[in-house]
């Protein structure tokens, strides 16, 4: 059995390139759903951080995954879990093997597209 089991569906979503319409006027990208993986999803308990250095954060989560073989999650996309969006601050994909587990840290963003 994983060390990780994969219990929560998550979706993975990117912001699309801007683009220049057939008018000429410029088109913002806007945020497109990639994938849908399963994944453990658990919250990051950074207590000892607080309590040391003073500093508050937006809530972190660490996601495990497995490694698809298109639809790998990088730095800046988002994970939309339970109606609520997180943006993707640190990928760890050591192995870059399609199949294995890779874990991502993300932190909760407000203000990305509903």
């Amino acid at each position: 059995m994983s060390q990780h089991p994969k219990t929560t569906k998550v979706e993975l979503w990117r912001t699309t390139d801007s683009y220049i319409d057939a008018e000429g006027n410029e088109v913002e990208g806007r945020p497109t759903q990639i994938a849908a993986f399963w994944a453990n999803f658990k919250g990051v308990n950074y207590e000892l951080l607080y309590q040391s250095w003073g500093a508050t954060t937006k809530p972190l989560f660490e996601i495990t995954i497995t490694r698809g073989k298109f639809s790998v999650p990088h730095i800046g996309d988002h994970i939309r879990h339970d109606g609520k969006f997180y943006m993707v601050k640190q990928v760890n994909d050591l192995t870059g093997q399609v199949g294995h587990d890779m874990r991502m840290i993300c932190e909760l963003d407000e203000n990305f597209y509903h």
